[in-house]
């Protein structure tokens, strides 16, 4: 319920910045995050694969 943390935990474990859904929905943002697709393909493809063992090792610990 709190996408700034999340974020915040994103940028710190992964190295990928991502945007807080409550920064453009102050009701329900806090379920959300946002992605910019403003670079390359390749950087692109860096950002999810750290996102994916970013989420794969909060799933280990749950």
């Amino acid at each position: 319920d709190d996408s700034r943390a999340f974020a915040g935990e994103i940028l710190d474990r992964a190295g990928v910045a991502v945007t807080p859904g409550v920064d453009f929905d102050k009701a329900r943002g806090g379920h959300t995050i946002r992605f910019s697709y403003a670079r390359s393909t390749p950087d692109i493809e860096e950002g999810l694969a750290r996102l994916n063992r970013f989420m794969e090792s909060r799933d280990a610990v749950a």
